[in-house]
């Protein structure tokens, strides 16, 4: 895909160069599958304001794409299908999935792995990222860790309903792997990079689609810039 101008991924930074964030994993997947070389920014927490003179957002990701600023990973795959929709990412199906699985499953992840995410940081972000997790789950951190054992079995329960929306199919998508399968890996890998106490037994076929889907995205996720 030529473009005139080089596009440019700002994501989380974190220790030594990789980025600790499945929000901005899903935006390098979703540039992978369309093939396009990009650049990576990589901002802390603490560097919000930075990121807000450069961008005018607050969170990342932010993709900088053919003069246009898009914010957030949905819609940077939504800008990406718009740009070449040969092998288009979002679909009613992919978002109908991703919007139940994010009460559902992810959240189950993010208070499950939270406590663990610290050692990934850079230095100084840190007591930001608590701060704000333990605002957005209403515990804290040492509250979480007691409730591990309910959050475990919450999950367990949650990837044996995603095991039926998978059924005997290779991916989510009718045509191949698509937003949700993006989406839902990339919680998943969350867990095995920084929770890796926390992995769970998984059910049936999405064992299968989960080592198909580690095998192609693994390396894209967790390459440094």
């Amino acid at each position: 895909m030529n473009m005139t101008d080089r596009p440019v991924l700002y994501e989380r930074a974190g220790l030594e160069g990789r980025c600790p964030s499945p929000i901005c994993w899903r935006a390098r997947i979703a540039l992978a599958q369309k093939g396009i070389d990009h650049e990576r920014i990589q901002v802390t927490f603490a560097d919000v304001g930075k990121l807000q003179d450069a961008t005018g957002a607050r969170e990342v990701p932010v993709l900088k794409l053919t003069g246009e600023l898009v914010v957030g990973s949905d819609d940077i795959a939504a800008a990406l299908d718009r740009l070449d929709d040969s092998q288009r990412l979002r679909s009613p199906s992919s978002d109908a999935l991703l919007m139940s699985c994010q009460g559902d499953l992810m959240d189950r992840i993010d208070a499950l792995v939270a406590p663990d995410v610290l050692k990934l940081l850079a230095p100084g972000d840190s007591e930001i990222y608590q701060t704000s997790r333990e605002a957005r789950f209403g515990h804290r951190f040492v509250e979480l860790e007691e409730m591990r054992n309910v959050i475990e079995l919450d999950l367990a329960f949650a990837l044996g309903r995603l095991e039926k929306d998978l059924g005997d199919r290779a991916s989510f998508g009718a045509n191949g792997p698509d937003w949700g399968d993006i989406a839902i890996y990339c919680h998943l890998l969350w867990i095995a990079v920084a929770s890796s106490r926390s992995w769970p037994q998984l059910p049936g076929n999405i064992e299968a689609w989960w080592e198909a889907r580690d095998a192609e995205w693994r390396g894209i996720c967790l390459a440094t810039p």
